[in-house]
């Protein structure tokens, strides 16, 4: 009898647990409103070597459009696991510009360039979208070695740079760089994922960073670390990622193509040599107090290194941590807001350098360049990205649809396919 009463209590409380449990996970999703970060989750799990990948044959509406992906978790239709004899596979890497943010399927331009070889020239063509939104030019390579190799392209075309210049991972966000992360145990992510489709669980985490990484956050955003003077991938290893992608393909006898984005962000306005040269040292001299806990003093550097450079996000951010040091908090999170806004432009700035390093690679490597900057900026009659206001990043259907175009020509150009297929 002892024993029934027993097992009884143990599941009357395992069943209370779970009541428990569901009453927080309902109450979660009523209480906190889906974020854009919540709505990404839903696309993306976590992988061991890859950080994260798209989640395989999914159907959602995600941006106003419906995404659904293949088995490889990337957004085709029909994608066959081994390429048929006769057929010429081209694939396109990239992040979420490749993707199509914002834009329906057919209109991607991994989409408008396949229709443009079926209607144009001889032989079978099949492109296939690689593009993995949030992805860095290290990721692409990763991906590149361990899961796209295998599909035999023939030709691949690459498309990344904006991740590399941001601070930011959707998984492992942090302060390091993208090529100091280790692989992940594959058990760990498997339970992770699982895991992560929990709100409650997500929310949990938030708070977790929050405690772990509090140095390194924005004052009003537990969900992303800002790591002062870091890019996820700094220009020297942007140059090696994209040499090593050209070095690895060439040995398997693939051609590569770069194919140069637009950065859509403002650019700072031009600031005197001097004044630019006096706020680094004005930063250096801040960071110096801030490390020796002299709040006051650091502040004092930062904001001479703001008045010399207004356009130096850094300073904002240790303008930030110092105010809220010294218990401002409504002054700290004016300065957060600010660094989070003067980012636009440290990351317009830094586009043009990466472009730039794309454009050496390519005369370095001999490999056919695709320079969509220049495409967009001759096409003044139309807007070629997803939203002024909301996203000034993305291309729109107008700007795959040149993005297509211009790959297309340089796929002729560069002998790669042939023309005329009557």
């Amino acid at each position: 009898m002892l024993e029934k009463n027993s097992l009884a209590a143990k599941l009357i409380c395992i069943i209370f647990s779970i009541f428990i449990l569901l009453s927080l996970e309902f109450a979660s999703r009523i209480i906190f409103p889906e974020t854009l970060m919540d709505k990404i989750i839903l696309i993306l799990k976590q992988d061991p070597i890859l950080f994260w990948r798209q989640k395989s044959n999914i159907k959602t509406k995600f941006q106003g459009y419906e995404v659904a992906t293949d088995w490889m978790g990337l957004r085709n239709k029909n994608l066959l696991r081994v390429k048929k004899i006769g057929v010429t596979r081209i694939i396109c890497l990239g992040a979420s510009p490749t993707f199509g943010w914002g834009v329906r399927h057919e209109n991607t331009y991994p989409c408008q360039l396949e229709e443009l070889l079926k209607q144009n020239s001889n032989g079978s063509f099949e492109v296939i979208n690689a593009g993995v939104i949030g992805y860095s030019s290290y990721q692409g390579l990763l991906f590149l070695k361990n899961k796209i190799a295998s599909l035999n392209p023939d030709i691949i075309t690459v498309a990344y740079e904006l991740n590399d210049i941001d601070k930011y991972r959707f998984f492992r966000s942090g302060p390091e760089e993208d090529r100091q992360l280790k692989p992940s145990n594959g058990f760990l992510i498997t339970l992770m994922n699982f895991a992560y489709q929990s709100k409650l669980v997500r929310i949990f985490e938030r708070i977790v960073f929050s405690l772990k990484h509090g140095e390194f956050k924005y004052f009003d955003n537990t969900q992303a670390a800002y790591s002062p003077g870091k890019n996820r991938v700094s220009p020297s290893d942007y140059q090696k990622n994209l040499e090593e992608i050209i070095d690895f393909s060439s040995r398997r006898g693939i051609k590569v193509i770069l194919v140069k984005m637009p950065v859509n962000l403002p650019l700072p306005e031009q600031i005197a040599g001097t004044k630019e040269t006096e706020a680094e040292v004005f930063l250096a001299q801040g960071k110096i107090n801030l490390d020796n806990h002299r709040y006051g003093a650091a502040l004092t550097f930062f904001l001479n290194s703001i008045k010399d450079n207004p356009y130096l996000s850094d300073a904002y951010y240790y303008s930030g941590i110092c105010y809220e040091k010294g218990a401002s908090s409504e002054l700290a999170k004016l300065y957060f807001r600010k660094a989070r806004e003067k980012e636009a432009f440290r990351c317009g700035s830094q586009g043009q350098l990466y472009n730039n390093i794309m454009e050496t690679v390519a005369n370095k490597k001999h490999t056919p360049l695709v320079d969509i900057v220049s495409a967009f900026n001759k096409n003044n009659k139309e807007y070629l990205f997803v939203d002024r206001e909301k996203d000034p990043i993305h291309p729109n259907a107008i700007g795959h649809k040149i993005i297509g175009s211009e790959i297309y020509s340089s796929l002729i150009s560069n002998g790669f396919i042939q023309l005329d297929k009557n």
